[in-house]
Parts: C-alpha cells; sequence; structure tokens
C-alpha cells in the first residue's frame, strides 16, 4: 500500500510539473477545440449510459454554429481507481503535448480547460478531486459523496446522500417506527459521513433507536456471508431495514432475505436512492425477491424534451439498457459546462459552478458546485417493475395525502409493526422455595407450562403496557428439584439465551455485568442491594437498667438522697411537713424526692432556699427522665437484635456467587438454605446467628415472619431483579420503559402488596449494624454540677442563717429590721416574722 502511495504521488508530480506550467499560458484560438477527459468504468451500467450521454450531449452541442468545439477523450477506468488516475493522466500528457507544440499561441490566448466527467465510484472521485484542485481543472462527479470546501474544483452533479437519506428518515417518522436496522455498504472516508448522518437523523432528531448497525462489503458475492447476517438480524425481531448498498449487493441481499422468510408479512424494506436509481439494471429474480419493499428515487419529471431524447437515445444506443437519471444528468452537465465556455474567458472564474437552466432532468440548477435538487420519487417495488406512490422534498417533506396505498411484503396491505414479535421462547426456574416470585407447573395431559408468582405478574403488566400482543410460551428449566435433576444454576439458565435456545427468561433473576456480557436486561423491577436479618433477643428481667451504666445509676440515686436530706435540713425546723419521729422524717425525704421524678410531690415548701434547690432539681430530674426514655426505645429496637461477630451465616442455594463478592465472611461461617422455612428455622434453634441475602428475599421473608426478626443492615452490592433478552432484542427498551411506568404509577407497589401483604420488621438502616450508646456519668457531668452546686450554695446560706442567730449581729439585724430599714435584698436573705424578745417587738428568720 505504501508503494501504491508512492507512485500516486510520483504520477501526480510528475504530471503537475509540466501540465500546470505549460496551461498557465494557453488561450484556445476561437472555434477552437476544448478537451474534454471523460473517465468511466465501460462495464458498469452507469459508465455505459454515462458515456453515451455524454457523447451524445457533446455531437448536439458542437452541431452548434461559430463556437468552441468540445474534443472527448475517453478512458476505460474498468472500476480500479488507479487506472483512472493513469487515464486522466494520458489525457492530460496527450494535452501538454498539443500545447507544447503550440506554446506561443498558448501563452497569448490561454482559453484551454481539461474537464473530466466522472462516474460514481468515491475513489476514483476523491483521488481525481486531488488531481483537478491541482490542476486548477473543474471536475464533474457522480458520485453520491457530497463535495466540500477542501475540493472547490469537484463539481458534484448527484445528490448529496444525505438528502436523500433525510427523506428515508422523513418516512420512518411518518409511520410512527420507533426501531430500525440498517444495512449499508462498508463505510469508506466520507461515506461514513453520510451514515453518522443517517444515525443522528433517526436517533436524536426523530426518537427512533437504531437497534443495529450492519456493515455489508460492496465486493460480498458469497452469499453464505450475506445469509449469516440476516440471521442474526431476523433474531433481533425488529422488523423495519433500512437498505443503503449498491444495486449488484442489493440484489444478493434480497435474494438472500426471501429465503429465509424475511420478505413476509409484518416486514418493511425501504430502500434509498443508491439501488433504486439503477433499479432497472436488477435482473428479474432480484427484482421478484423484493416485492413490497419501498424506495427512494431521483426524481426527474417527464417532458416533451426528454421523451425526445429518449426516443433518440434508444435508437443510437448500442446495448439494450434504460435511460438513466444519470445519463439526463450528464447530458445536462456537459450543457452546463458548455455554457460556461461561451460565457466566460476563464474556466477557472467561469459560471460552471452556478449553472441554470431548463435541461433534460427538468431545471438543471448548479449551486457553489452542487446540484439542487430537492424532490424524490417514493416507488412501491410490485410485479416487475415499480409504482409511484408519492414523493418527498426537502422543502416540505411529504405533502398532505401524498403517499398513496403501499402493498407490503407478504404481500400485505397492514403497515408492519416496528417490532416482529414472533412467539417469545420464555424460560422460567422451576426450585424450591420461594415461589410467591414464580412457582412453575405442567400439565401432565396437554403439557403446557404454566407459571404464577410475582415476577410473571410483573410481566404480564408490561405486556399490557405495551399495547400490542406479545405472544409466548413458558419453558422450563429446572434449577432445583427434589423430582428431576438439575439442568444447571441460575447463570446457566440465563446462558441459553445466548445460544438461543430461550428468547427471554422471566424469573427472579439479577441483573449482572458477567450476564450482561451476552444477554440484555430491561430496567431492574425490585430494589436493588442485600440485606442482612438476625433475630429478635430477649430482652431480660433487668433490661430496663440498660440505658445507664452502673455508675449513673449510683451517681442519680446519691443525688436523689442528697436532694431530699438538703430539702428536709432547710424546712424541717419550721415545715411541720418535714417534722416528727425520725422515722417519719427519713420517710418525708425518700418520699419527696421520689415523687419529684412524676412531679407529684405534695409537701408544702416554705423556704426560698429549699424552693431555689427544688427548682434546680426538677431541670436535672425532667433531662435524666427523659435521656433514660429515649434510650430505652432504642435499645428495645436495636439492641435486641442479636447477631455475634462469630456466629455463622445462613445464605439461598442460588445467591453466593451473586452475594458475597464484596463481604468479608469465611466460607467455613456460611450455611446454604433454600426456603423461608429453612431460614426461619435456623435462626430459631440458633444455629445460625442471621442471613444475608437480596433484597427481594428478604423483604419476603420478613413479610411472614415481622415479629420475630429484623434488617440490620443494607448494602447496594446487587443491581435487583430484571428480566432477560437476546442481545439486540428491540423488546429491551419496550419493557424497560413499561417498568419505569409501572413504577410512577404504583402498580409496582401494588403487585408487592399483593404477595407480600405484611409489612416488613425493616429497621433505620445502619451501615455498621445497630449501635446504641448507653449513658454515663460523663454524659449528664455538667448538669449534676450545676444542681450540686445549687445545693451547696443552699446549704452554704441556710448554715449561715444559723451561725446569725447565735452571734450579737443577729441582734443588730433584727432591731434594724423592727425600724423598717432593712433593705430589701436583706430581706429576701433574712426572712424574719414577728416576734417578741424581752417585751420587745421584733422578728426572726424563717
Amino acid at each position: 500500500m505504501r508503494k501504491c502511495n508512492m507512485i500516486y504521488s510520483l504520477i501526480i508530480f510528475l504530471l503537475f510539473g509540466e501540465f500546470t506550467s505549460s496551461r498557465a499560458a494557453f488561450r484556445p484560438p476561437p472555434g477552437g477545440n476544448f478537451n474534454v477527459g471523460v473517465v468511466v468504468d465501460e462495464g458498469s451500467a452507469m459508465g455505459k449510459v454515462v458515456r453515451s450521454c455524454v457523447t451524445m450531449a457533446v455531437f448536439d452541442y458542437n452541431e452548434r454554429p461559430n463556437g468552441t468545439r468540445i474534443h472527448l477523450h475517453v478512458r476505460n477506468s474498468e472500476g480500479d481507481p488507479l487506472l483512472a488516475l493513469t487515464a486522466v493522466i494520458q489525457v492530460c500528457i496527450e494535452e501538454v503535448y498539443r500545447l507544447q507544440y503550440a506554446a506561443q499561441h498558448l501563452l497569448e490566448n490561454n482559453k484551454v480547460e481539461a474537464i473530466f466527467i466522472m462516474p460514481e465510484t468515491s475513489s476514483e472521485a476523491t483521488l481525481l478531486a486531488i488531481l483537478g484542485d491541482k490542476a486548477k481543472v473543474p471536475v464533474f462527479s457522480f458520485s453520491p459523496l457530497p463535495s466540500s470546501t477542501q475540493h472547490p474544483y469537484l463539481i458534484q452533479v448527484s445528490e448529496d446522500e444525505s438528502t436523500g437519506l433525510k427523506g428515508v428518515t422523513a418516512f420512518v417518522a411518518a409511520h410512527k417506527w420507533k426501531n430500525v436496522i440498517i444495512i449499508h455498504d462498508q463505510p469508506a472516508g466520507d461515506a461514513m459521513k453520510a451514515l453518522s448522518y443517517l444515525l443522528n437523523t433517526l436517533q436524536e432528531d426523530n426518537n427512533v433507536r437504531v437497534v443495529h448497525v450492519s456493515t455489508l462489503s460492496p465486493l460480498t458475492e458469497d452469499n453464505r456471508i450475506i445469509e449469516e447476517e440476516l440471521n442474526k438480524l431476523k433474531k433481533m425481531q425488529t422488523s423495519i431495514f433500512i437498505v443503503h448498498v449498491s444495486a449488484p449487493l442489493a440484489a444478493r441481499l434480497f435474494q438472500s432475505a426471501k429465503t429465509l422468510g424475511m420478505m413476509a408479512a409484518g416486514y418493511a424494506w425501504m430502500v434509498t436512492d443508491k439501488t433504486m436509481d439503477l433499479f432497472h439494471t436488477l435482473d428479474p429474480e432480484a427484482i421478484e425477491s423484493m416485492q413490497g419493499a419501498v424506495g427512494f428515487k431521483s426524481y426527474v419529471p417527464n417532458s416533451p424534451k426528454l421523451q425526445d431524447f429518449t426516443l433518440r437515445w434508444k435508437k443510437e444506443a448500442a446495448y439494450a439498457m434504460e435511460l438513466n437519471v444519470f445519463g439526463i444528468r450528464a447530458y445536462d452537465a456537459v450543457w452546463a459546462l458548455g455554457k460556461a465556455i461561451r460565457g466566460s474567458a476563464n474556466i477557472s472564474d467561469s459560471l460552471v459552478l452556478h449553472s441554470k437552466f431548463a435541461g433534460l432532468s427538468g431545471q438543471f440548477e448548479l449551486l457553489d458546485g452542487k446540484l439542487v435538487s430537492n424532490t424524490y420519487a417514493v416507488v412501491n417495488v410490485i410485479g416487475p417493475g415499480e409504482k409511484r406512490v408519492g414523493f418527498w422534498t426537502n422543502l416540505s417533506g411529504f405533502p398532505e395525502k401524498n403517499i398513496g396505498s403501499i402493498i407490503w411484503p407478504g404481500p400485505s396491505l397492514a403497515t408492519p409493526k416496528d417490532t416482529q414479535i414472533r412467539r417469545l421462547r420464555i424460560g422460567v426456574p422451576v426450585k424450591k422455595g420461594f415461589n410467591e416470585f414464580i412457582a412453575v407447573s405442567e400439565d401432565n395431559q396437554t403439557g403446557k407450562t404454566t407459571a404464577t408468582g410475582f415476577c410473571v405478574d410483573v410481566f404480564d403488566a408490561a405486556i399490557r403496557i405495551l399495547g400490542y400482543e406479545v405472544p409466548y410460551d413458558f419453558i422450563r428449566f429446572v434449577v432445583l428439584d427434589d423430582n428431576e435433576p438439575s439442568q444447571g444454576n441460575y447463570n446457566d439458565l440465563i446462558y441459553q439465551i445466548h445460544v438461543q435456545k430461550f428468547d427471554a427468561v422471566v424469573g427472579d433473576t439479577t441483573f449482572t455485568s458477567n450476564r450482561s456480557s451476552y444477554v440484555d436486561f430491561t430496567l431492574p423491577y425490585t430494589d436493588p442491594g442485600v440485606g442482612t436479618v438476625a433475630r429478635l433477643g430477649n430482652t431480660g428481667k433487668w433490661f430496663f437498667l440498660k440505658p445507664f451504666t452502673r455508675d449513673l445509676w449510683i451517681v442519680t440515686v446519691i443525688s436523689f438522697i442528697i436532694t431530699g436530706f438538703t430539702i428536709w435540713l432547710i424546712e424541717h425546723e419550721r415545715n411541720e411537713e418535714f417534722q416528727g419521729s425520725p422515722a417519719q422524717q427519713l420517710g418525708t425525704i425518700l418520699w419527696f424526692t421520689s415523687s419529684t421524678l412524676v412531679y407529684a410531690q405534695r409537701e408544702r415548701l416554705l423556704s426560698h432556699l429549699s424552693r431555689f434547690v427544688l427548682c434546680i432539681w426538677m431541670l436535672v430530674v425532667f433531662i435524666i427522665s427523659s435521656s433514660y426514655t429515649a434510650t430505652l426505645s432504642s435499645l428495645l429496637t436495636l439492641e435486641q437484635i442479636q447477631l455475634a461477630k462469630g456466629d455463622y451465616i445462613g445464605y439461598r442455594f442460588f445467591s453466593q456467587g451473586i452475594i458475597f463478592n464484596n463481604t468479608n465472611f469465611a466460607d467455613t461461617k456460611l450455611i446454604r438454605y433454600i426456603s423461608r422455612e429453612d431460614y426461619h428455622e435456623a435462626l430459631s434453634n440458633g444455629s445460625i446467628g442471621g442471613i444475608i441475602d437480596e433484597i427481594p428475599y428478604i423483604k419476603s421473608f420478613l413479610a411472614k415472619y415481622p415479629s420475630q426478626y429484623a434488617l440490620i443492615k443494607t448494602t447496594s452490592t446487587t443491581n435487583g431483579f430484571s428480566f432477560a433478552f437476546q442481545k439486540g432484542s428491540p423488546l429491551v427498551a419496550e419493557f424497560s420503559g413499561a417498568i419505569a411506568q409501572l413504577r410512577e404509577e404504583g402498580k409496582l407497589k401494588e403487585l408487592e402488596d399483593k404477595w407480600f401483604n405484611k409489612e416488613e420488621a425493616l429497621l433505620p438502616q445502619e451501615t455498621d449494624g445497630p449501635n446504641v450508646k448507653t449513658l454515663d456519668v460523663d454524659s449528664f457531668r455538667y448538669l449534676f454540677l450545676v444542681s450540686g452546686i445549687s445545693k451547696a450554695i443552699a446549704v452554704m446560706v441556710f448554715l449561715w442563717y444559723m451561725l446569725c442567730k447565735k452571734l450579737w449581729i443577729y441582734n443588730c439585724i433584727i432591731r434594724i429590721a423592727s425600724r423598717g430599714n432593712l433593705p430589701l435584698m436583706l430581706r429576701y436573705l433574712f426572712p424574719i416574722k414577728p416576734n417578741t424578745i424581752n417585751g420587745v417587738h421584733a422578728t426572726s428568720p424563717v
């Protein structure tokens, strides 16, 4: 390949080194020849038609009097780009020799340009476009690939691929199809841009899902390769196909499709102009296999001028072939060139890039080197030919009532659905335990398999949302059963889809990354994650003491006693309710302090000091009792769950590989079980300390035993249950949308309530399990400190009272008080009442 590239570069260098230097000064004399190089593949149908039409156009143009004559240099490319380039070089070298012969004359009259009219192949167009740019020679191309600003001398006389593909996408949107499959030639260079345009237009602009893009080599001649590809597409169940391939490849493609039964009722095939513009070149067998296909082809309006030319062409053509759009536009392109020759002194700056006139093809218009063509005919392949059923324009799309009735493959008048629904083979697991998810039975007489359960109800509810019938048959797959041998595990069940034994699997199947490598999953319809369940423990006789530590209980009891003693000390001398025998006084102290717990103390306090102490103490009691109640509630719900570090853990028989991938449980601590009843028995007899399983199974277990066990931990390590389908199945997107709708409308919750109708004992999710902290002395350190300080202040003030009564200052204070001169604050510090001392009216503290 590298050697070929070097050859190309060398040839182009030699050519341009001589050709461009000599042509710059050439200007042909009036009435001289204008040399045009024509490079065609004379072995192809389009090449033959283009050459004959170009020849006829040049003859008609040269018949005009008093004008520059066009002289053709025809070379056969034989479909090989290198031969095409060699042919062009040969034409150019011949022109160089002629130019050298008349060098002086050329320098004075520089009017000669070389125009190359090209066939349709993109490889030839690309090479010769580069040549045209270097030599500043306009190159006419019949390639459907759009000319770009990179090749300003490339003139495109065929519609852009993107224009025709836009019409196809509009047809898909008009029929409200949401799933399509694209079949196209092997892309190369700019051809990939057209495919990208098609994908973007379908998916982004029209919300159409491209289920699969199938690539076929245009050189494929082995029908077995085509049939293998079609077999793969047939299993995807999408019935809408867009075919964008060459005409010879399309013939083999449709013959294989008919053999495989894909040209039957329910299928829709849309064929682009890449095939339909050469439809007449196909043999009758190929046309017969395309019955019911809808095609888009370039539209050429009928006119007397075109009719006359067609009759003449049929007489003059040396081969039996119909005139096609490429030949008609080749004829018009020659006249566009001729008009530019007459209208400009220099072709490089002429009107050839901007031309407009009435030609054989109707209004022939070139704008910036591109053919302006906005109308396509929509045709239906019927019988030995095609029937026009409407038009599509780039400006207005499909005019109202423009598309007539279409006979689809089959033949059928019913518009196909975008999903070809055949009777699905759905695998269902036969197992023991957790039958509320799926339970499978078989009729001994008919052999028909039926299934019930939560998973089946969700599947049926999703089908009802789809809006169309999805016929299916359940097929048993034994996972675990006492009556018959196992056919494998759940991974083996899912793998049956990959080996095409099943079309789908319905059951308690978990969406995993490994399984998704060979099947497609819908959205999950259950909660994701794994949960851990433990039994509820026995609280014990002294459980009520657990909220406080032993030190806190001791400090609290001592605080109660000190508070009662402090109030008694202040009140007992003058308050009769705190007097009596020692036993009565002790009972009063204990009763008064205890009654403060419920704010029911009945003793009346006389001293402001004791009231002060009681106020602070009531605040302490309120805080301590509230904290005790909250902690006890938490312990009653969490601490009672018994799951010790060394306990054995139970798990479901099928779930080890899914559940324990991200856990640290040792294999020696794991015990396998099958059913909810097995879980219950093992937990109740102490064989295991807890179970770990996926959330759906945990919900089912707790629904049956809500008062004995509780969920203590969850982790998001699984993705929930999903329905599995074959890779590329359009039903995946359909069912995913239906499941999302069921969830949004609350239907999934209703189905869960139907099958799991008891409220689960679900506890707050703690990532590290239950961890309620009991309260200790440090929790109330400052509270007890405030209470102690208040008692100390009250006792100190009281003792000061007592001391003052024994000292001379007491009598002084009494005298001052008797005169009414005692300050207000001292009156509060020294509560006094009238008294008589030695016949003198006085006061005394209380």
